[in-house]
């Protein structure tokens, strides 16, 4: 009895843990608060934080998003949009973005924030998307801390959708086993896939 119980808890989607949804492009500066414009708009969130992180003293602090342009070049801005069951993470550095939707797999159905990976991904012509759970990714060394992350069967199942700037478009998977819990991961994952219309072939 206690036996099935164990099982039905790990099987759970609730023990997954956040899945991560990491869109990473580049875009000029100039741009940028115009996409943070349009997230904040599109998201309509509960609560805003904004973070700068000061990458030569190491150092973190509270800032107002105006006065991003006054920062030093070598600083992570950081904005968390916070919604009911689910957020989303903007981070900018020298002239690289990342758009990270973070929630727990069983709220997949109450979603606001798919919309904006959609959107974004199909704007952004060169882009790379990972979807994982508890996926840690660097916006100041993307390509390396990428790499750790899939090099890290621990992490698996993860699935890389890589576009070019002609709209080509190349689908890893990486998945450690054929487990129960694996292929329930994974077919959240296929799930998030379609809602921002990414399917097994893409074109």
């Amino acid at each position: 009895m206690l036996g099935n119980r164990i099982e039905s808890i790990l099987n759970s989607s609730t023990s997954f843990g956040k899945l991560n949804v990491i869109l990473y492009f580049e875009v000029l500066q100039i741009y940028f608060e115009v996409i943070y414009k349009d997230i904040i708009n599109l998201f309509k969130p509960d609560e805003v934080r904004c973070s700068l992180f000061d990458l030569d003293n190491m150092e973190m602090r509270d800032i107002e998003f105006a006065a991003l342009s006054n920062q030093n070049n070598n600083s992570i801005l950081r904005i968390v949009l916070i919604g009911e069951k689910e957020e989303i993470i903007i981070e900018y550095y020298q002239s690289q973005v990342i758009i990270e939707h973070l929630f727990r797999s069983d709220n997949i159905n109450v979603l606001r924030g798919y919309s904006i990976i959609e959107k974004y991904k199909k704007e952004k012509q060169s882009s790379i998307l990972v979807v994982g759970y508890e996926l840690s990714i660097d916006i100041n060394s993307f390509e390396s801390s990428l790499r750790d992350n899939v090099s890290d069967k621990s992490l698996y199942p993860i699935v890389l959708v890589k576009s070019d700037i002609n709209n080509n478009c190349l689908i890893e998977e990486f998945i450690s086993d054929n487990s129960k819990v694996n292929e329930q991961k994974v077919e959240i994952m296929k799930e998030y896939l379609k809602l921002i219309s990414i399917s097994s072939v893409c074109r």
